[in-house]
């Protein structure tokens, strides 16, 4: 009872919105997040395609630092050319698993957090759209389609005039909110273009 009591106030029932309009808006890209990233990790491998293939660790990665190894040294040299706005994550994935298509694409999300993950399963949101927002392989309609879905999830946390128990949260609720729908359009474009994106890589 004392638990249906903390969610049943407004500022619990905000976070549960949130939580659910972040899960299903993750949900519904995992899968073509999962096809940008082979193809992306397809192409990289490509520009060094000339070298003998290498899965060595070659020990801590920076911009500038030379790498004893030139087919590494090509795909680092790839992933900056690539990457958009700062500098890659090469924490996140040491050069002996960059022949995996996740664990390269790791290096397009944030520096912190995901470094011990082993599938994009183990992702959560923000990963998935560092992803996307990093990565230069995705166009502009993905980006700002990738932003809205930010801003009308963020949305959901503070539209709270509803009082609806913790239950009904978790489920389908009946009559969505406008920023939940303007959520769920923007997601269902934004998977589009995904898609969209993937088949013309």
């Amino acid at each position: 009872m004392a638990a249906y009591r903390t969610f049943a106030s407004p500022e619990p029932q905000n976070w549960l919105k949130q939580w659910r309009a972040v899960f299903i808006t993750r949900k519904a890209i995992l899968p073509s997040v999962k096809t940008k990233s082979s193809h992306l990790h397809t192409d990289i491998l490509q520009k060094a395609s000339n070298e003998q293939t290498c899965s060595l660790d070659h020990g801590r990665i920076s911009d500038n630092k030379p790498i004893p190894c030139r087919y590494h040294e090509k795909l680092r040299n790839e992933i900056i050319a690539i990457h958009k706005r700062t500098k890659p994550s090469w924490r996140n994935a040491s050069t002996d698993k960059w022949l995996d298509s996740f664990d390269v694409a790791k290096l397009f999300m944030q520096s912190a957090g995901y470094e011990d993950k082993s599938s994009f399963d183990e992702i959560d949101f923000n990963g998935l759209a560092a992803f996307i927002y990093n990565c230069g392989k995705f166009t502009s309609t993905v980006e700002k389609l990738s932003d809205e879905v930010g801003v009308n999830v963020w949305h959901v946390v503070w539209e709270s005039r509803w009082t609806v128990p913790c239950a009904v949260l978790l489920e389908d609720i009946p009559s969505p909110s406008v920023f939940e729908d303007n959520a769920v359009d923007t997601v269902v474009v934004l998977k589009k273009s995904l898609i969209s994106g993937s088949s013309t890589a």
